[in-house]
């Protein structure tokens, strides 16, 4: 129980100087992690599975609308993380 305590405190420590900037927050974990990976492995999985050949204007679209999905995906964790550390100071602040 006590390393489960020590590894949550090690994680919003990390959160504290994560949560200072959000736009990159977003961006890295938002389009970098999870978009345009996505987008890619949808996109030539999608040619592979079809006649289709490639093309520029649908493989921009899809990624498009895949780093859009993950931006709105990291937004929601962002979120719920940062709620997550506001009970954590509240619980530290009561000890």
């Amino acid at each position: 129980m006590v390393a489960n305590t020590e590894r949550r405190q090690k994680y919003w420590q990390q959160w504290a100087v994560k949560r200072l900037d959000k736009r990159k927050y977003l961006l890295k974990n938002g389009i970098l992690v999870r978009g345009l990976p996505v987008a890619i492995i949808v996109y030539f999985l999608k040619i592979r599975f079809s006649t289709d050949q490639f093309d520029l204007i649908d493989f921009l679209i899809c990624c498009f609308l895949f780093c859009l999905m993950g931006i709105l995906l990291a937004l929601w964790d962002f979120k719920s993380a940062e709620r997550g550390y506001q009970k954590f100071l509240a619980h530290q602040a009561l000890q």
